[in-house]
Protein backbone atom coordinates (compact mmCIF):
# COMPACT_ATOMS: atom_id res chain seq x y z
CA UNK A 1 0.00 0.00 0.00
CA UNK A 2 1.09 3.74 -0.58
CA UNK A 3 2.24 5.71 2.27
CA UNK A 4 -1.07 7.52 4.12
CA UNK A 5 -3.27 5.40 2.39
CA UNK A 6 -4.54 2.15 4.82
CA UNK A 7 -5.33 -0.99 3.16
CA UNK A 8 -8.40 -2.71 4.71
CA UNK A 9 -7.26 -6.82 4.86
CA UNK A 10 -10.78 -9.02 4.62
CA UNK A 11 -10.89 -12.06 5.07
CA UNK A 12 -13.22 -14.54 2.85
CA UNK A 13 -16.86 -14.36 3.13
CA UNK A 14 -17.75 -17.10 6.38
CA UNK A 15 -21.00 -18.21 7.74
CA UNK A 16 -22.29 -16.05 10.68
CA UNK A 17 -21.34 -18.73 12.85
CA UNK A 18 -17.38 -17.80 12.24
CA UNK A 19 -15.16 -15.66 14.91
CA UNK A 20 -12.19 -14.03 14.47
CA UNK A 21 -9.29 -13.47 15.90
CA UNK A 22 -6.37 -11.08 14.15
CA UNK A 23 -2.99 -10.83 15.47
CA UNK A 24 -3.32 -7.09 16.46
CA UNK A 25 -6.28 -8.01 18.57
CA UNK A 26 -9.32 -7.49 16.72
CA UNK A 27 -12.20 -9.59 16.17
CA UNK A 28 -13.85 -8.27 13.13
CA UNK A 29 -14.49 -9.20 9.46
CA UNK A 30 -11.89 -7.36 8.14
CA UNK A 31 -8.95 -4.63 9.77
CA UNK A 32 -7.58 -1.50 8.09
CA UNK A 33 -3.38 -1.80 8.55
CA UNK A 34 -0.83 1.66 8.00
CA UNK A 35 2.00 0.36 9.07
CA UNK A 36 4.14 -2.51 7.02
CA UNK A 37 4.25 -5.97 8.55
CA UNK A 38 3.16 -9.10 9.20
CA UNK A 39 -0.39 -10.25 9.84
CA UNK A 40 -2.13 -13.36 10.75
CA UNK A 41 -6.13 -14.31 10.76
CA UNK A 42 -7.34 -17.01 12.54
CA UNK A 43 -10.96 -17.96 12.20
CA UNK A 44 -12.66 -20.21 14.44
CA UNK A 45 -15.90 -22.17 14.21
CA UNK A 46 -18.12 -25.78 15.37
CA UNK A 47 -15.35 -27.39 13.02
CA UNK A 48 -12.39 -25.88 14.09
CA UNK A 49 -9.81 -23.49 13.60
CA UNK A 50 -7.73 -22.31 10.60
CA UNK A 51 -5.20 -19.32 10.16
CA UNK A 52 -3.41 -17.29 6.86
CA UNK A 53 -1.04 -14.86 7.11
CA UNK A 54 -0.08 -11.84 5.26
CA UNK A 55 3.33 -9.72 4.63
CA UNK A 56 1.98 -5.64 4.05
CA UNK A 57 4.43 -3.52 2.18
CA UNK A 58 4.55 0.20 2.50
CA UNK A 59 5.91 2.32 -0.70
CA UNK A 60 6.66 5.41 -0.25
CA UNK A 61 5.03 8.16 -1.55
CA UNK A 62 6.91 9.76 -4.88
CA UNK A 63 9.00 13.01 -3.64
CA UNK A 64 8.46 16.20 -5.65
CA UNK A 65 11.63 18.50 -5.74
CA UNK A 66 9.80 21.35 -7.57
CA UNK A 67 11.72 25.00 -7.64
CA UNK A 68 9.61 26.93 -5.19
CA UNK A 69 10.95 30.31 -5.63
CA UNK A 70 8.26 32.92 -5.79
CA UNK A 71 9.85 35.06 -7.92
CA UNK A 72 10.57 35.21 -11.02
CA UNK A 73 13.22 37.71 -13.09
CA UNK A 74 11.95 39.68 -15.93
CA UNK A 75 12.59 38.17 -19.27
CA UNK A 76 13.10 34.69 -17.74
CA UNK A 77 11.43 31.43 -18.07
CA UNK A 78 11.98 28.53 -15.27
CA UNK A 79 11.51 25.19 -16.06
CA UNK A 80 9.29 23.88 -13.50
CA UNK A 81 10.89 19.94 -12.99
CA UNK A 82 9.78 17.60 -10.17
CA UNK A 83 12.01 14.67 -11.04
CA UNK A 84 12.28 11.75 -13.24
CA UNK A 85 10.64 8.16 -12.72
CA UNK A 86 7.03 9.03 -12.97
CA UNK A 87 4.34 9.86 -14.52
CA UNK A 88 2.18 13.14 -14.27
CA UNK A 89 -0.72 15.99 -14.70
CA UNK A 90 -0.20 18.78 -14.90
CA UNK A 91 -3.35 21.82 -13.49
CA UNK A 92 -3.13 22.84 -17.82
CA UNK A 93 -3.17 18.96 -18.77
CA UNK A 94 -0.12 18.63 -19.34
CA UNK A 95 1.57 15.06 -19.34
CA UNK A 96 5.24 15.93 -19.49
CA UNK A 97 7.75 15.66 -16.84
CA UNK A 98 8.53 19.96 -17.16
CA UNK A 99 6.82 22.85 -18.04
CA UNK A 100 8.14 26.21 -18.69
CA UNK A 101 6.83 29.07 -16.95
CA UNK A 102 7.02 32.82 -17.78
CA UNK A 103 4.92 34.45 -15.72
CA UNK A 104 3.09 34.71 -12.08
CA UNK A 105 0.46 31.87 -11.43
CA UNK A 106 0.06 28.75 -9.33
CA UNK A 107 1.50 25.63 -11.02
CA UNK A 108 0.32 22.20 -9.77
CA UNK A 109 1.26 18.97 -10.57
CA UNK A 110 0.11 15.62 -9.72
CA UNK A 111 2.88 12.66 -9.65
CA UNK A 112 2.22 9.28 -9.78
CA UNK A 113 5.07 6.23 -9.35
CA UNK A 114 5.41 2.92 -10.74
CA UNK A 115 3.63 1.68 -7.43
CA UNK A 116 0.56 3.74 -8.26
CA UNK A 117 1.02 5.94 -4.80
CA UNK A 118 0.37 9.86 -5.96
CA UNK A 119 2.22 12.74 -5.11
CA UNK A 120 0.99 16.41 -4.98
CA UNK A 121 2.94 19.45 -5.38
CA UNK A 122 2.51 23.06 -6.35
CA UNK A 123 4.78 25.95 -7.41
CA UNK A 124 3.55 29.34 -6.73
CA UNK A 125 5.05 32.59 -8.58
CA UNK A 126 4.16 35.47 -6.85
CA UNK A 127 5.41 38.31 -8.79
CA UNK A 128 7.96 39.33 -11.21
CA UNK A 129 11.60 41.13 -10.29
CA UNK A 130 13.02 43.09 -12.71
CA UNK A 131 16.89 42.69 -13.48
CA UNK A 132 19.56 44.87 -12.32
CA UNK A 133 20.25 47.93 -14.43
CA UNK A 134 21.80 51.45 -14.05
CA UNK A 135 24.16 50.68 -11.00
CA UNK A 136 27.30 52.39 -11.80
CA UNK A 137 28.52 55.96 -11.48
CA UNK A 138 27.94 58.20 -14.61
CA UNK A 139 31.00 58.52 -17.22
CA UNK A 140 33.65 60.08 -15.79
CA UNK A 141 37.64 61.03 -16.05
CA UNK A 142 40.32 60.44 -14.13
CA UNK A 143 43.84 62.43 -14.10
CA UNK A 144 47.18 60.69 -14.58
CA UNK A 145 48.07 60.99 -11.14
CA UNK A 146 44.87 59.68 -9.78
CA UNK A 147 43.02 56.70 -9.18
CA UNK A 148 39.13 55.63 -7.55
CA UNK A 149 37.19 53.23 -6.36
CA UNK A 150 34.72 51.89 -8.45
CA UNK A 151 31.41 50.31 -6.78
CA UNK A 152 27.60 50.04 -7.50
CA UNK A 153 24.94 51.46 -5.72
CA UNK A 154 23.54 48.76 -4.51
CA UNK A 155 24.32 45.79 -2.95
CA UNK A 156 24.05 42.49 -4.60
CA UNK A 157 24.64 38.60 -4.25
CA UNK A 158 27.51 38.04 -6.64
CA UNK A 159 29.75 40.37 -8.92
CA UNK A 160 31.84 39.65 -11.75
CA UNK A 161 34.22 42.82 -13.29
CA UNK A 162 35.44 42.89 -16.21
CA UNK A 163 38.72 42.59 -14.95
CA UNK A 164 38.09 39.84 -13.16
CA UNK A 165 37.16 40.75 -9.67
CA UNK A 166 34.55 38.89 -7.76
CA UNK A 167 34.21 42.13 -4.66
CA UNK A 168 31.63 44.30 -4.28
CA UNK A 169 34.16 47.24 -5.52
CA UNK A 170 37.67 47.66 -7.84
CA UNK A 171 40.04 50.41 -7.43
CA UNK A 172 41.00 52.29 -11.08
CA UNK A 173 43.82 54.11 -11.40
CA UNK A 174 43.62 54.36 -15.84
CA UNK A 175 41.16 55.16 -18.17
CA UNK A 176 39.01 52.62 -20.29
CA UNK A 177 35.90 51.09 -20.03
CA UNK A 178 34.80 49.11 -17.34
CA UNK A 179 31.74 46.78 -16.49
CA UNK A 180 30.53 44.88 -13.79
CA UNK A 181 27.82 42.22 -14.07
CA UNK A 182 25.87 41.00 -10.88
CA UNK A 183 23.52 38.88 -9.27
CA UNK A 184 20.52 39.91 -6.75
CA UNK A 185 19.05 38.39 -3.90
CA UNK A 186 16.15 36.83 -6.29
CA UNK A 187 18.90 35.39 -8.64
CA UNK A 188 18.24 37.84 -11.32
CA UNK A 189 21.22 38.47 -13.60
CA UNK A 190 22.16 41.73 -14.89
CA UNK A 191 25.06 44.06 -16.38
CA UNK A 192 26.21 47.57 -16.40
CA UNK A 193 29.32 49.88 -17.61
CA UNK A 194 31.13 53.01 -17.18
CA UNK A 195 33.58 54.50 -19.61
CA UNK A 196 36.43 56.30 -17.55
CA UNK A 197 38.31 59.08 -19.93
CA UNK A 198 41.66 60.34 -19.11
CA UNK A 199 42.48 64.05 -18.59
CA UNK A 200 45.32 66.17 -17.79
CA UNK A 201 45.36 67.75 -14.22
CA UNK A 202 48.20 70.33 -12.47
CA UNK A 203 50.23 68.80 -9.83
CA UNK A 204 53.55 69.49 -8.78
CA UNK A 205 54.34 72.04 -6.06
CA UNK A 206 53.20 75.85 -6.73
CA UNK A 207 54.59 79.34 -5.13
CA UNK A 208 52.49 82.25 -5.14
CA UNK A 209 54.10 84.86 -7.53
CA UNK A 210 54.29 87.11 -4.55
CA UNK A 211 56.49 85.07 -2.49
CA UNK A 212 60.23 86.52 -2.18
CA UNK A 213 62.12 85.58 0.93
CA UNK A 214 65.12 87.71 0.68
CA UNK A 215 64.73 88.94 4.03
CA UNK A 216 63.41 92.54 3.57
CA UNK A 217 60.06 92.09 5.59
CA UNK A 218 58.21 91.80 2.70
CA UNK A 219 56.54 88.38 1.78
CA UNK A 220 59.30 86.60 3.12
CA UNK A 221 56.71 83.57 4.32
CA UNK A 222 54.42 81.52 2.41
CA UNK A 223 51.17 81.30 4.22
Amino acid sequence: FCEGHPVVLQSSPEPPDVTYHWSNGDVTPSIAVSAPGTYWLQTTNSCGTTGDTIQVTMNPDPVSRLDKDTVLCEGVVRRLDPGAGFTYLWNDGETGETITVSRPGEYRVQITDGNGCVTLDTAVIKRMAASPAGFLPADTSLCSWQDMILKPDAGFKKYEWSTGDTGPSIDVSHPGIYWLSVTDRYGCTGTDSIVIGGKECPYGFFMPSAFSPNHDGKNDRCK
